[in-house]
């Protein structure tokens, strides 16, 4: 690894870590995604993080590179990946007691629309894909 995808995987661990401790003040459920259901969520999002942060130089295709590596190319990386990190941020902050990290239904729940939510229709999903793409 090298410095730029180090600190995209530090970027990564520390809004992990948020996302941890703020699962803790969350709404209660009142309905649940199924356990199958969920287990392949999460087999999906664990394969898709290693993938990010695994060399594939010798996989045919996916050992293309790009962008010439350069330290400009690498800057650019890191902030596309911290941009897309933060907008991920701002969406979990403004849903607040409504999120929740598998399908679910909770009580009081709320449509939310304003911030990131007004702008995209999925907020965290486009930033942790922005983010993953700056980090690649």
């Amino acid at each position: 690894m090298n410095l730029f995808t180090e600190t995209c995987a530090v970027i990564f661990f520390v809004f992990s870590t948020y996302m941890f401790s703020a699962a803790l003040g969350v709404k209660k459920v009142v309905k649940r995604q199924s356990h199958s259901g969920r287990a392949l969520h999460v087999a999906m999002l664990v394969i898709s993080f290693i993938a990010s942060f695994t060399r594939f130089d010798s996989w045919g295709f996916l050992g293309f590179q790009l962008f010439p590596a350069s330290r400009f190319s690498g800057f650019l990386g890191v902030a596309v990946c911290g941009m897309g990190v933060a907008f991920c941020f701002w969406a979990r902050r403004t849903l607040g007691g409504n999120w929740s990290g598998t399908v679910t239904l909770k009580k009081d729940h709320e449509l939310i629309q304003s911030g990131p939510y007004g702008l995209a229709r999925h907020p965290m999903y486009t930033g942790i894909l922005t983010g993953l793409l700056g980090a690649a």
